[in-house]
């Protein structure tokens, strides 16, 4: 996917250096010194500059990313949210440093908000990786194994399949009211919930598998 973050500071490189591994990560901070010792310390690519600037974030291709996410001051943060809304993003994740902003947010419509007070980067982390059909359960360990359910939609590629995927491990199958543990003889049908254990690298994966056409390009 392509993310694009603003703000450079100790949440937004800590969740360049997470999320770059797996991702096309662009990163816009203004101040100039620290946008360069950033360059020097991550391999994602670093834009100097104001994030609300419409023209930077253009330069940063923001109209293709499928995320923007911005960790400014609250005022930045609503001026980002705006231009990534008029440039149809489909997904806008924002901090919120001020509770009293609230409000404000939630009249631009933006729902993915991540408040000061709590484990940040992990929380964004979290709503980044939830884009799609999978619902994201628990994570194991240190985040490598999570624990995620998912619904087989009508139409999805993974309907009509053996209920063994390559890249998952299906622990369970709700169907009709029914816990199916042993899935070995099973077909996946419309409307089954699965539960199933998945490394976060293979989540985009997972949700082409699940999705119809329509919701995958969504």
């Amino acid at each position: 996917m392509k993310i694009v973050i603003i703000g450079g500071g100790e949440k937004g490189l800590a969740l360049a250096n997470l999320l770059s591994n797996e991702h096309q990560v662009t990163l816009i901070e203004q101040d100039e010194d620290r946008a360069k010792l950033i360059a020097t310390k991550t391999q994602v690519l670093v834009l100097q500059g104001d994030g609300g600037d419409i023209s930077l974030l253009k330069q940063a291709n923001v109209s293709e990313s499928d995320y923007v996410v911005t960790t400014a001051d609250d005022k930045t943060n609503l001026v980002v949210c705006q231009i990534a809304k008029n440039e149809k993003v489909p997904h806008i994740v924002s901090l919120v440093n001020e509770s009293k902003n609230e409000e404000l947010f939630s009249k631009l419509e933006i729902t993915n908000l991540v408040f000061v007070v709590g484990t940040i980067v992990s929380a964004i982390q979290r709503i980044i990786m939830q884009k799609g059909t999978e619902n994201i359960i628990s994570q194991l360990g240190l985040g490598e194994m999570q624990v995620t359910k998912v619904a087989v939609a009508e139409g999805c590629k993974a309907e009509g399949q053996e209920a063994k995927l390559k890249n998952a491990e299906i622990l369970a199958i709700y169907r009709a009211g029914k816990l199916i543990r042993e899935t070995k003889e099973e077909k996946l049908l419309k409307d089954d919930t699965v539960l199933l254990a998945v490394a976060p690298k293979n989540l985009e994966d997972l949700n082409k598998l699940f999705s119809t056409d329509e919701n995958t390009a969504a």
